[in-house]
């Protein structure tokens, strides 16, 4: 005698989906793997996933402030500008963002861009050596070295 017939009981379809669910591999999420990577200085693999995550999420203000170091770091300028605008739209004063920024213009050889942005970096704060010391770097690299000397003994 048959308990169930032709069609097995309804628990039998939740244990097979509890046997196929632990079957497939759970992925970290996109970011998190974004961020293992940046901390493990695999900045390739962050650069990958951290755009996966902007596809995604265009506004991740996190993947907008990291993956414009990486950027830069490979000599993409232009897109290293553009990712550091676009976090700075959506954290207008975030001095991370600017104060990157303003370094990646200089390097890029966008000296009056550069100086702008370091000089209003100061503007918020005359103390700030990183900003002083950019501005500088960025008028001595334009061959401007008086007005470097000056920036630096300020």
């Amino acid at each position: 005698m048959r308990l169930y017939g032709s069609n097995p009981p309804r628990s039998f379809g939740w244990v097979l989906i509890a046997v196929v669910a632990a079957c497939v591999p759970v992925f970290a999420d996109v970011e998190q793997e974004a961020d293992r990577a940046w901390g493990a200085g695999e900045h390739d693999a962050a650069l990958a996933l951290y755009d996966q995550v902007l596809e995604e999420h265009p506004g991740t203000f996190i993947a907008l402030l990291r993956s414009p170091k990486i950027l830069s770091w490979t000599r993409r300028f232009d897109e290293s500008i553009a990712r550091y605008n676009l976090a700075l739209a959506v954290e207008p004063d975030d001095y991370e963002a600017a104060l990157g920024r303003a370094r990646v213009l200089s390097r890029a050889g966008r000296y009056k861009e550069a100086r702008a942005a370091f000089e209003q970096l100061c503007d918020r704060d005359p103390s700030d050596i990183h900003a002083r010391l950019g501005l500088a770097r960025s008028y001595a690299w334009a061959g401007s070295l008086t007005e470097a000397r000056t920036e630096s003994e300020r």
